[in-house]
């Protein structure tokens, strides 16, 4: 499984406009949907992606988004900084059958936490900062990213309807 979940501390309005503007590709399609339709209303009848794919919704004071699709992945802790600008963001991604796990955590505009665990390249891997919630355990590999992707999603579960936010994206494969 690939997924990701991307929390910026802004109204959502906000959240949604700089997210758009950061990403620099088109949007093709942003619609309300039942949360449990989100993945079926962004891929076709095929079982492909339409595009990068991403639920959103507000809680608490962030903009959360749910990325379905992987894309997010592919993005460097300095791309987020500037996602980020000076306000908090927090990002979970996670690929188990790569496996690879990142964890960012930026506050004001400084990264405080930076963990990358890739076992097929593990000269890019990182462990820089420490989350609060790593006072007993420190993240060690990417299944340590997957179980705090885990208990973001507990806390941020998406409301009944949400926004599906669908943008012009190529996958490659590897």
């Amino acid at each position: 499984m690939v997924s990701s979940l991307l929390k910026l501390k802004v109204p959502f309005h906000l959240g949604i406009h700089r997210f758009r503007k950061w990403l620099r590709k088109p949007l093709i399609k942003r619609s309300k949907v039942k949360s449990l339709n989100a993945v079926d209303c962004a891929c076709t009848k095929e079982g492909e992606w339409r595009g990068l794919a991403l639920q959103a919704w507000e809680q608490n004071g962030w903009t959360v988004f749910d990325e379905l699709s992987g894309g997010l992945l592919t993005f460097q802790p300095e791309d987020f900084k500037r996602l980020a600008e000076n306000d908090s963001l927090m990002f979970f991604g996670y690929n188990d059958s790569v496996p690879y796990g990142h964890v960012l955590c930026i506050e004001k505009g400084q990264i405080v936490r930076d963990f990358l665990d890739d076992e097929t390249e593990p000269s890019v891997n990182r462990n820089v900062g420490r989350l609060q919630k790593e006072k007993k355990r420190r993240m060690k590999s990417w299944v340590d990213v997957e179980f705090h992707f885990s208990d973001e999603i507990i806390d941020h579960v998406a409301p009944d309807v949400s926004d599906l936010l669908i943008f012009e994206w190529s996958f490659k494969s590897s």
